[in-house]
């Protein structure tokens, strides 16, 4: 019997037809990518076969010859694609399966490795191999010419950086080197790429300097990159940490709104920040006050879809208005929330800021949408309410009697200055609310009226909250009559009350209940809603209010500061009445007495603060009383050049809502218009403060849109303060010229010439500036150019509009290229004629003098740079073509008229 055969081992496959099918998997690959899974496992097999063939060496292990020729077949089957441009489909889904192999390779990889030590793994495998290989032949298409080849290079980086393990030290060094370098490409598709690749080499390692450079260039990229695309992208790569939060926080001022969107909906979400407390509650703030107050609606949705996420105790709602804000968001979002909540009984006894805040929007909502069953189902009657504001005032009371212990604490102090500042705004939540009840009940509505005009008269209760409770008793006072005599009562009560401090020296804490004793409505059970506390000693109570800080002063000066103290008090109570009053001061004759009695001494006095709320007070008496007006606009004249501070505002604010109102003929002295011009004009010049310059532009704007004003010096004013580099961080001032420069143009043809006629006189002050960082003169020009074009004016019905504005602003350009003046500028303004709009129906006669003026400059000063040359002959071309035929027409038929035309330029030419 023959000895059974020895089986020979297989033989190594042949490497050319293995790797035969590389191309036909590649193209399977380009028409979708359905096919891609079975694709991977039929190319891992196929490199899983030719690691198999090795080649022996003298030393050291065999070479892997079957895995390079792999390599080098897949190389060059996705070298094809890289020349292709962006957008082509084929090419986006060969690159996602060069990054599915990857993936592959490396999970088969880290599965192999799985029951191996650490210290045991091999770190030369053929996953590691072919890892290097790639990522070396791409780092040769980040340097490429073809900017299709560096996008797409940058593009697979980006697709297999999340895929793989960490890579060979240098080649990580090369890659991270070159994608730093392709994030600052010229071509925006590159840049992006760039970035999302690199969004993969930094992580949360503070120490990391590798981390920190990506991560700091990728915050620079965010910040300054001028294209929208790039600065989104950047902003999506970027984690959320403290370091990064500014350059967040920052693009929620961006100039695209897809940038500010993506804050909201990415950067500033909650599974992104993971809880809101990570920012700093002016930091929400600041979130929220920009993401609501966007003017895209988009951006502002997005913001209220991050706000739903977020509660009030997020936001510090004592001193914030955004916390508001984002509650009104959340109610219009997030419809369920609104309609499940309740208000009991209960819920008012236990109030805190966040809770008071909550019920006085919700009653705003309703009455915003006309709900009058759900106010009636959610909260408590009039009576009821004011029993808890009752409450909560005697609450107050009780912790400034606190305040006043001697032997209080440091901390205690703190802690009850705090408890004082919540409870306030509490209350004034609760006065806000009280405003929007119904007080048809007659019971409801005398119980809220004494205990509002009680709590006004209260030396006790916060200047903040007085301005609230004339709101409610506005609105429970069935006239402004009536109204305006309980507060002058009150005035009067508040000045006798201050006349002898022994009258009230009591220190017992007796409780009176004016109006509370009354039987309580059928049916509401109230519990024993305390009275409202009689107010502490008037001396213990001024000394808190005192005006003067320092040592106490005694005798006569001590009384000076006393009855400044008491009279300061009752300006604050008038102010309000002020501010709210609509009729004339002849229709509410019983406020005659309080201005030579109270107002025009408080004027005089040295107190500063007093004479401050005096001053205010006398302009709001001068708004309903012309003759008032009439013989004190010489004083608010005089204060705002002596003042500074708030209260040169107020006086600046006052004088022009005096100008509006009543015609200046009797307000400035002497009946001349240059006298008005000058004054706003050296208000303009002199305001060395901010918000009192923006005061003075909002008033000459207002002026102006009116058309009480149309003086060419003041419109050069507001158009300088608009450009002023000075006035950039002025936000209230540019946002306020941002808006009446446009309208006041666009609004009449007349405002668009007067616009024209300061074009070079306002240029020439400004280039007078000779600031580096200020607008350039092409700059300017572009923004006459647009603000003069008749194009955008609004026709009134029967009104005709003005289409040679711009044809008359050519004459005036043409005209200055010939003067020696502008000589630096010639290629600003040459640049400027051909943009300029000329109609169909030009005026003939214009269009001829500009014609002249054109070819006059081109023979006796021509311009001296092509570009300047090119821009004239576009004009000269452009007008030849359109109006050749019509000029020469009304020449021929115009001929006296056509030689003045003729005259009048060869005379400005000899003049020059």
């Amino acid at each position: 019997m023959a000895p059974p055969s020895k089986r020979s081992p297989p033989s190594p496959p042949d490497l050319p037809t293995l790797l035969a099918p590389l191309p036909q998997i590649f193209a399977q690959t380009q028409t979708s990518t359905a096919n891609h899974s079975k694709n991977v496992a039929l190319l891992r097999k196929i490199q899983e076969q030719a690691a198999l063939v090795t080649t022996p060496r003298k030393k050291g292990p065999p070479k892997e010859t079957g895995e390079l020729a792999f390599t080098e077949a897949f190389v060059a089957c996705l070298e094809r694609c890289l020349p292709v441009k962006k957008g082509v489909a084929v090419a986006d889904r060969v690159l996602k399966f060069v990054a599915a192999f990857v993936q592959a390779l490396t999970k088969a990889h880290t599965e192999a490795q799985a029951g191996h030590d650490e210290d045991d793994e091999d770190d030369d495998t053929t996953a590691s191999r072919f890892n290097t290989e790639i990522f070396n032949f791409v780092s040769q298409g980040f340097e490429a010419k073809d900017k299709h080849v560096r996008y797409r290079c940058c593009q697979l980086a980006a697709l297999l950086l999340p895929r793989m393990p960490a890579l060979d030290e240098d080649v990580y060094a090369s890659v991270r080197l070159s994608l730093l370098e392709r994030a600052r490409d010229k071509e925006v598709p590159v840049r992006v790429q760039a970035i999302l690749a690199l969004s993969s080499f930094h992580g949360q390692d503070a120490e990391d300097e590798d981390e920190i450079e990506v991560l700091g260039e990728l915050m620079d990229i965010t910040a300054t990159d001028p294209s929208a695309d790039v600065r989104q992208t950047a902003l999506f790569s970027l984690p959320f940490t403290p370091r990064t939060l500014p350059v967040i926080l920052l693009r929620t001022r961006d100039v695209d709104p897809s940038v500010r969107r993506t804050v909201y909906l990415q950067a500033l979400s909650l599974a992104q920040i993971q809880d809101p407390r990570r920012l700093t509650i002016r930091q929400r703030e600041e979130v929220v006050r920009n993401g609501l107050g966007d003017r895209d609606p988009k951006v502002r949705q997005a913001a209220g879809t991050m706000l739903t996420s977020w509660f009030l105790s997020r936001f510090d709602v004592v001193t914030s208005q955004e916390a508001e804000t984002a509650l009104v968001s959340v109610f219009s979002s997030q419809t369920e929330r609104f309609e499940d909540l309740e208000f009991d009984d209960q819920y008012f006894i236990d109030l805190t800021p966040e809770k008071a805040l909550l019920a006085r929007v919700f009653v705003q909502r309703c009455r915003q949408l006309k709900d009058e069953e759900r106010l009636e189902e959610s909260l408590p009657v009039v009576t009821a309410l004011a029993f808890h504001i009752q409450a909560q005032y005697n609450s107050l009371l009780a912790l400034l009697e606190e305040l006043d212990e001697p032997d209080l604490s440091e901390d205690d102090r703190v802690d009850g200055e705090q408890n004082v500042i919540e409870k306030e705004f509490i209350i004034k939540e609760m006065m806000k609310l009280a405003v929007e009840l119904d007080y048809s009940d007659e019971t409801g509505r005398r119980k809220m009226r004494g205990l509002a005009r009680e709590m006004i008269a209260s030396f006790d209760l916060p200047p903040t909250i007085i301005p609230h409770n004339l709101d409610v008793l506005r609105k429970i006072s069935e006239t402004e009559r009536d109204l305006i005599r309980v507060i002058v009562e009150v005035v009067h009560e508040i000045r006798d009350a201050g006349v002898d401090p022994d009258e009230t020296a009591d220190d017992e804490d007796t409780r009176v209940a004016p109006d509370f004793e009354e039987e309580q409505e059928e049916g509401l059970e109230f519990g024993a809603a305390p009275p409202i506390a009689a107010e502490k000693p008037l001396h213990r109570a001024l000394a808190r209010m005192s005006l003067a800080k320092g040592e106490a002063v005694e005798g006569e000066a001590a009384e000076v500061q006393r009855k400044a103290i008491v009279d300061n008090r009752a300006l604050m109570v008038l102010k309000a009445l002020l501010e709210r009053v609509n009729g004339s001061l002849q229709e509410n004759s019983v406020l005659d007495g309080l201005v030579p009695d109270l107002i025009v001494p408080a004027v005089r006095s040295k107190v500063p603060e007093l004479r401050e709320q005096a001053i205010v007070c006398l302009g709001l008496i001068s708004l309903i009383d012309k003759k008032t007006a009439t013989s004190t606009f010489g004083l608010f004249l005089s204060q705002a050049q002596k003042t500074d501070g708030r209260l040169k505002v107020q006086v600046l604010q006052i004088i022009f809502d005096l100008l509006m109102i009543y015609d200046w003929r009797d307000l400035v002295p002497l009946p001349n218009p240059a006298n008005l011009i000058d004054l706003l004009v050296f208000h303009l010049e002199q305001a060395d403060e901010d918000l009192a310059l923006a005061v003075v532009v909002e008033g000459s704007a207002k002026l102006m849109l009116a058309g009480m004003v149309t003086d060419p010096v003041l419109l050069t004013q507001l158009v300088l303060q608009f450009i002023f580099p000075e006035t950039a961080d002025i936000a209230p001032l540019r946002q306020c010229l941002g808006y009446f420069l446009p309208v006041y143009c666009f609004s009449s043809p007349v405002n668009q010439r007067r616009m024209k006629d300061i074009f070079l006189p306002t240029l020439q002050q400004l280039l007078s500036q000779e600031d580096e960082d200020g607008i350039t003169p092409g700059q300017f020009s572009l923004l006459f150019l647009d603000w003069t074009d008749p194009q955008r004016a609004v026709h009134p019905e029967g009104r005709a509009g003005d289409e040679q504005i711009q044809v008359d602003m050519a004459v005036d350009v043409l005209k200055a290229l010939f003067s020696e003046e502008w000589d630096d500028h010639r290629k600003v303004f040459a640049q400027l004629l051909p943009k300029l709009y000329f109609p169909e129906d030009s005026e003939a006669s214009k269009v001829k003098e500009v014609m002249l003026l054109a070819k006059a400059l081109r023979i006796h000063k021509p311009l001296a740079d092509t570009v300047s040359r090119n821009a004239l002959s576009k004009l000269e071309t452009s007008l030849a073509k359109r109006f050749s035929k019509d000029v020469a027409s009304w020449a021929s038929e115009n001929k006296d008229k056509s030689r003045e035309v003729k005259k009048s330029v060869k005379e400005y030419l000899e003049a020059m």
